[in-house]
Order: C-alpha cells, then structure tokens, then sequence
C-alpha cells in the first residue's frame, strides 16, 4: 500500500490506475470485471470524473422508481392548472413587481420557495386527493446490457467560461423499452375531468403542452449564449419539438431525474418577463451590463446532449394477423390494430404493417390497439399503402 500510495504522490496529477496496476503489478482485470457497461465520453480527465451517480436499485437490480414518473405528472398537472387559470400567478407576479425591490435577498428567496407549496395546497387538485387517481408502478428491471457509463458536465453557458465541472452517470442507453403500469381511476372533477376518457391521448397532450412550453424557453436562452456547443443542443432539442408537434396525442415526451435547471420548476416558467428578470436580478445579484440569463450553467452529456428525456407511450397488444391470397384495391376486406384516427398496423401473411394511412371517412374513434375490419384501399410496389373503413 506504501508502494501504491508513493506512486499516485510521484505522479503528481497524472496517474494511471489502470497502467499502474496492469503493468506494475501485473494484475489481470479481467479477472475481477463482474460487468461491463459502456462509456460514452470524450476528453475524460479521471481525475476530474471521481464521482458516479448510480440508479435506484433493489437486490442489484436498476430500475426507475414509480416516484420519479409521480413527481413528473404531479409537476404537469399543476402546471396545467395554473395555465388554464392564471389568477395564481398574476398575483405572484404583482407581489414581485411591488415588494421585491424592497425585500433582502433572503426574505424574498424564502418568500418564493413556498410559493410552490401554497399552490399545491390551494389546488382543487390536491386538496382533494385527485392526484392518487393517477398511480404509477416502479418501471420493469433494466437489463445492465442497456445500461451505459456518460460522461456528464455542469456546462456554462453565458459570461467567461471557465472550467465545467464533470463527472460519471449511469444512465439508460438511447432507444431501450422499459415497462410500467399507469392505474388510472377515472374520478377527476373540472379541470382535470379530461383525464376521465379512457383514451390516454389527453394526458399525452397535457404533458406535452409543458415539455413544449419548457423547450421554447429553453431553445430561447441557449440561443443568446455564448455556449460553442449550442447548435448541437439546440438541434436536440429542436428534434424533440418535432416530435411533440407530431405526437397527435399518440405518446408524451418529458424529462425526469436530475440535472433539470430551476426553469423546469412549474410557477418560474411561467412568470412574465419583467417578474422574471426582477426575480433573476434579486437572487442573483446581476450586474449592470450583464446579461439577463439564468441559470448560467446546464447539466449536459460530453456530447452536448440533455439527459433525462423519456418518451411515453401505450404498448399495443399483439398485432392481428390476416392470412390472404390475391391483394386487390378497394376489395381485399382484412383486420387491423387502431392506432389513431389515421392509422392502423396489422399482418398480412406475418408480414408486418405499421403505421399505414387509415381513410377514416366518418372520423369514428376506437379504442387504440381495438381490432376493426377495414378495405385494402391502396397497394404500391412497397406493399399495402393505405386502408379504409367501410361502413355498410
């Protein structure tokens, strides 16, 4: 231990754990590697990177806890709230423009951390208990083989840059499928009564409407920073609104777990600016001729990348399969699984359709994943294009 501890003190900064022990002591580290995750880094410095944030785990098992998916919808539902009925926030909002100016910095910090607390307590929503209609499971088990090592940095984005500080996560790789369950007890009163339809497209839509809301903030801010990296990020996140603009209600797209900045908090977002640069220039002690941006640091991957985003969505049941002879336009009766109210997937022969143009002539709604007949409509060198409903 002597031998080792003299080692690291000669190498003044540059040590190599991994060199030292295979070469000066010639130790196989294969024969102590339980796993292997994958590391998606670049310029690591071990030195910097001492510090591994693991996922919640059980037995050794990672997995992401139901409270994470909870915390998230409880968020979004408030923030739904508060939009629909600005009464809450335009008195915050007055309280800002009026007393903050007067206040020290810490009456108004505390002033405003429990301006969370009194709007959940004055919310219907909360009051009466209407959040535990909807309960979220802890997510399946993640198999380590989708599990990877980022590299993540606290990156500034505005004034001098200086040295970020970075460090390991263990993070869930891009594309991997985990599974909960969503109870949902149809029981919520105005405003939330939308959520009574057994359709999941009203709370896709609802959590959508916030992740939107907090991306065009988002993109605006990195837009006016000094980042180098900011059209990497900003592209990611300009993908993510796409999809959101797309979703029609099909899947929600969101951000859970930490590294989020104090915008992703519900009654910030949604101030005014003049509020909003109030609040900035109390807490912060801004300076004249500094630019009006906060927070001036982001938690982001050594790729420019945010982590945290998720995309939620109802699994179909098994996909009917149709076993037919001769295809023919606008005859061929088949059965399809009901995605939306312009798409369908089904099998014909095994072979397998997703998403193909339904003609939804009356605008009638099924259940999504329900079986209804539907006409071979049109057939293209590619395969079935688009089907239709008839209606006798």
């Amino acid at each position: 231990i002597d031998e080792y501890s003299d080692k690291i003190v000669e190498a003044s900064g540059n040590f190599d754990t991994y060199k030292t022990l295979t070469e000066d002591y010639h130790i196989n580290i294969d024969d102590f590697v339980e796993k292997e995750v994958v590391l998606n880094s670049k310029d690591l410095d071990p030195l910097n990177n001492n510090i591994l944030h693991i996922f919640h785990h059980e037995n050794g098992h990672k997995y992401i806890p139901g409270s994470s998916l909870k915390g998230m919808l409880k968020t979004v539902l408030l923030f739904y709230r508060l939009s629909q009925d600005r009464s809450y926030i335009l008195a915050i909002e007055k309280t800002i423009k009026a007393d903050f100016n007067k206040w020290s910095k810490n009456k108004a910090t505390g002033w405003l951390s429990k301006q969370w607390e009194y709007a959940i307590k004055q919310d219907a929503l909360f009051n009466k208990r209407e959040f535990n209609h909807l309960r979220p499971s802890d997510s399946s088990i993640i198999n380590g083989s989708y599990l990877q090592i980022e590299q993540v940095i606290r990156q500034h984005l505005y004034g001098s840059d200086s040295e970020s500080l970075d460090w390991l996560q263990e993070t869930v790789r891009k594309g991997t499928d985990i599974k909960f369950i969503l109870e949902i007890i149809p029981e919520f009163t105005v405003p939330y009564s939308v959520l009574n339809n057994p359709d999941l497209s009203e709370l896709f839509n609802i959590i959508n409407g916030y992740s939107l809301h907090l991306i065009e903030f988002e993109m605006d801010l990195i837009e006016h920073s000094v980042y180098k990296g900011k059209k990497t990020l900003t592209g990611f996140l300009s993908e993510l609104k796409r999809q959101i603009e797309r979703s029609n209600g099909e899947f929600a797209i969101c951000r859970i777990g930490k590294g989020k900045s104090i915008y992703f908090q519900t009654i910030l977002s949604l101030l005014d600016k003049e509020s909003l640069n109030i609040l900035i220039n109390k807490l912060k002690n801004i300076k004249e001729g500094e630019p009006e941006y906060f927070p001036k640091t982001r938690v982001l991957t050594a790729f420019d990348k945010m982590p945290g985003w998720i995309k939620i969505y109802e699994p179909l049941p098994e996909i009917v399969n149709n076993t037919v002879g001769e295809l023919k336009e606008k005859t061929t009766l088949i059965k399809a699984s009901y995605i939306s109210q312009k798409k369908v997937s089904f099998r014909v022969n095994n072979e397998l359709f997703e998403d193909v143009q339904l003609i939804n002539t009356l605008k009638k709604t099924f259940k999504r994943g329900e079986v209804i007949d539907v006409v071979v409509w049109q057939v293209s060198s590619k395969g079935i294009h688009a089907v239709r409903i008839e209606y006798s």
